[in-house]
């Protein structure tokens, strides 16, 4: 079984339509990315960091990444056979690559694939294949591919990007991971560009069935202890979630520390679901005594204003006393 390693296709199609017509397909650009590899740079403790556990040196293209761009530029002339012409013409393609050896090497892989050589550009009997310009620049120069032409406000924006909350938010839920790594790996590991390179390593040893370390296996098991794993299924896979300050290997204890506000066992859930009339509800000791203090200076405060209406309402009535040759207006 194959795997794919970084590999990326973008296919952008430009289709040129008129009024009343059908749509006519004008150009096609084809964005991709190399296929399988060896390790770009391996760890310093890694087991595996000699090139002679490799069938090339770091970093370069496999017999499996060329034949996986081998199959993908098939997949492309099977796709746009309609469109492109059999035979090579400079002026129906133009391919252009990032300066590594690599990324050049799928970019000729691929393209074996796409133009097999037909009746007058067979060169060679032995040899299916022809030989088809890559366009290429230095990479501090390309700013188009690589993106690594010097740019003062990108490199600016970038570190306020990993200076603000939510980068610091992810090194500070990872710092355990980071730790971690940097104990074993014999690297400092503190950013997330560090960490890609780490595990981009280990996966690409384990495809090629590679034993890796043990620290690289499971991680909280190396001290003996318990972890907890949260996975949450909304959709058709199941996504491991992570807790506030903890990892995703979530230490037992951090994880009943982590839930203990929001916990409750049968025997407080019985009492909160049916409470119990005691001297006692709803305050503690002390709130019920100035519940009650508040609760008598009330009653006695409405008692004497019903009392004080009363004698006012009395003492109007006796106020008024008609003469004996009044009379009534």
């Amino acid at each position: 079984m194959q795997v794919t390693l970084l590999h990326c296709l973008v296919v952008v199609g430009l289709v040129f339509a008129t009024w009343g017509a059908e749509d006519k397909l004008d150009a096609v650009v084809v964005i991709y990315r190399h296929g399988d590899r060896t390790p770009i740079r391996p760890y310093p403790t890694d087991p595996y960091r000699n090139t002679s556990y490799w069938p090339v040196d770091f970093g370069q293209l496999t017999n499996t990444g060329k034949v996986q761009q081998l199959e993908l530029g098939r997949w492309l002339r099977d796709r746009y056979n309609n469109f492109l012409p059999n035979k090579y013409s400079e002026k129906d393609i133009y391919i252009q690559s990032t300066d590594v050896d690599r990324t050049l090497m799928l970019a000729e892989a691929n393209l074996a694939g796409l133009y097999p050589p037909v009746s007058s550009e067979v060169w060679d009997d032995d040899i299916k294949w022809q030989p088809i310009p890559i366009h290429t620049i230095p990479e501090k120069e390309d700013a188009v591919l690589a993106g690594k032409k010097t740019c003062p406000k990108y490199n600016e924006l970038q570190k306020q990007l990993f200076k603000s909350d939510y980068f610091r938010n992810v090194s500070h839920i990872n710092h355990d991971l980071y730790a971690y790594l940097t104990r074993y790996t014999g690297e400092t590991v503190s950013t997330l560009e560090t960490l890609e390179f780490i595990y981009s390593t280990l996966l690409i040893e384990t495809v090629n069935n590679y034993t890796l370390p043990e620290w690289g296996i499971k991680r909280r098991r190396n001290n003996g202890r318990n972890y907890v794993r949260v996975f949450y299924k909304n959709t058709s896979e199941a996504r491991q979630m992570q807790l506030p300050s903890c990892g995703l290997d979530c230490d037992l204890v951090d994880f009943i520390r982590v839930l203990k506000p929001i916990t409750i066992d049968l025997e407080e859930w019985e009492k909160e679901c049916n409470p119990k009339w005691s001297p006692s509800w709803p305050l503690s000791f002390e709130g019920n005594i100035i519940l009650m203090s508040i609760l008598i200076g009330i009653v006695l405060m409405t008692t004497g204003i019903i009392i004080g209406l009363k004698r006012a309402k009395k003492d109007s009535e006796t106020n008024y006393i008609q003469l004996p040759n009044e009379e009534y207006a």
